[in-house]
C-alpha cells in the first residue's frame, strides 16, 4: 500500500549558492575519427551506473556509441538492427537508461524494451504491451515507463488520458498483471498548460514536459511547470510528495492561458509568456556528496512577432541543491549560462553538461566548492 505524504521546504532556510565559489572547465571527447551522433543533443544518451561510460544511441543508423568518460574517448560503435527479432524499431527515441551490468532500457511506444550493448533484445518485457492493454481502462494509456534495476517484478509509469489529463502514478506488477494507481494532484495542472493550435490547416499540440526517472534507486516524477516532486521509495512502498518555495524564482508557473488557439500571433504571445515563466528540469544525484542538483530556468525571447513560434534569445538559469532527503538547501542564479542546460549528469562530484563544439562532443564541467 502506498502512502502519500507531503513535505514543504521554507525558503528562509535556503542558502545562497552565489556565496559559494564555482569552477568550470571544458573537456572534449576523442571520437577516433568517427562522426558521433550529436543531432539530438544527446537526448538519446545515458551514463552508466558507475559513471565510467556514456552510451549514445544513434537513432538514425541505428547504432550505439560507447564512450569512456574517464579517458574521454570513443571505445566502440555497435550497429543495432532496425527490424527483425532484435530490431529496435522506434524504441530509444524517448531516451535510454543504463540498468547496470550490460542492460539498457530503451523507452518507446507502445512499450519499452531492454537490450544489451551488442544489440540483443531481452525477453523480460516481451509481454508488457499486452499486460498494459489488459489492465488499463478504455481511453487511458500507461506511459512514461521506468524500472528500478533491483526490482524485476514492477514497471512504474503514469496513467493518463490524451492529450495529457487525469494523471495517476502507476505501479504495474508483471507477475500477476495487477496495476496499482495513485493520484498525483500536481500533474492535474498540466492540462491548463497544454496549448492546442488549430487553424484548419495546421494542428499542433504543445505540452509541458513530464519526467519519470529512476534516480538513486527511487522513481522520481516531476514536470517542467512546477518544482514539486513525487518520489516513490520501494523499501517502504510509499509515494512521497515534496513541495518547495524559492527565494529567486516562483516555485511553479502561475499565469493562466487559453488552451485552444487558432490565431498564429496569439499562439506566439501565449507561448512566449508561458515559457518566460519558470520551468524545471528533473533532479540529478551526486553520490559523492549525497545530494541532488536541479536546474530551472526562465526563457528569453525576441520582442517582435516574426513567426508562430517566437525566437529564443537566451535564458536565465538557476541551480538548486537538495539534501539526500529531498530537502531544499540552497539556490542560486548561474549568469555564466545563458541557455537551457541540455543533457547533464554528475560524475565525481562535478556536473557535466553537454556542449556541441564545432560538431565535436564536449562537456562543460561545473564544480561547486
Amino acid at each position: 500500500m502506498i502512502v502519500i505524504s507531503s513535505c514543504h521546504t521554507n525558503p528562509e532556510g535556503n542558502k545562497d549558492l552565489n556565496q559559494l565559489s564555482f569552477f568550470m572547465d571544458t573537456v572534449m571527447v576523442d571520437s577516433k575519427g568517427e562522426f558521433l551522433f550529436l543531432n539530438w543533443e544527446l537526448s538519446t544518451a545515458c551514463v552508466s551506473k558507475d559513471g565510467k561510460t556514456l552510451y549514445n544511441l544513434n537513432i538514425q543508423e541505428p547504432s550505439l556509441e560507447i564512450i569512456d568518460l574517464n579517458n574521454l574517448q570513443l571505445i566502440a560503435k555497435q550497429i543495432f538492427d532496425k527490424e527483425g527479432p532484435n530490431g529496435i524499431g522506434n524504441k530509444g527515441r524517448g531516451g535510454i537508461v543504463h540498468l547496470g551490468e550490460d542492460a539498457l532500457f530503451f523507452k518507446g511506444w507502445p512499450s519499452p524494451e531492454i537490450f544489451n550493448s551488442e544489440g540483443k533484445k531481452s525477453v523480460s518485457l516481451k509481454n508488457l504491451t499486452d499486460i498494459k492493454t489488459k489492465v488499463t481502462d478504455t481511453g487511458k494509456n500507461f506511459m512514461y515507463e521506468t524500472i528500478i534495476p533491483t526490482d524485476s517484478e514492477n514497471v512504474f509509469g503514469l496513467i493518463n488520458e490524451f492529450p495529457g489529463k487525469n494523471f495517476e502514478f502507476g505501479r504495474l506488477n508483471l507477475l500477476d498483471s495487477t496495476l496499482y494507481s495513485y493520484p498525483v494532484s500536481t500533474l492535474e495542472k498540466l492540462e491548463g498548460y497544454t496549448i492546442t493550435y488549430d487553424d484548419g490547416q495546421i494542428y499542433d499540440v504543445n505540452s509541458p514536459n513530464i519526467y519519470v526517472e529512476n534516480i538513486n534507486q527511487y522513481v522520481v516524477v516531476s514536470s517542467s511547470i512546477s518544482s514539486e516532486l513525487y518520489v516513490y521509495k520501494p523499501e517502504s512502498d510509499s509515494l512521497h510528495h515534496y513541495t518547495y518555495a524559492y527565494n529567486l524564482t516562483k516555485s511553479e508557473k502561475e499565469n493562466r492561458y487559453p488552451t485552444e488557439i487558432s490565431d498564429p500571433k496569439e499562439f506566439h504571445n501565449v507561448f512566449k509568456s508561458l515559457n518566460s515563466e519558470v520551468s524545471f528540469l528533473p533532479p540529478i544525484w551526486d553520490k559523492e556528496n549525497n545530494q541532488y542538483y536541479r536546474f530551472h530556468y526562465e526563457m528569453i525571447f525576441e520582442d517582435d512577432f516574426s513567426e508562430r513560434y517566437p525566437k529564443k534569445t537566451g535564458a536565465k538559469v538557476y541551480l538548486s541543491l537538495y539534501d539526500q532527503d529531498f530537502r531544499l538547501k540552497a539556490e542560486g542564479e548561474l549568469p555564466q549560462f545563458q541557455d537551457i542546460p541540455g543533457f547533464h549528469f554528475v560524475k565525481n562530484g562535478k556536473i557535466w553538461m553537454f556542449e556541441n563544439m564545432d560538431d565535436e562532443m564536449s562537456f562543460v564541467r561545473l564544480i561547486l566548492n
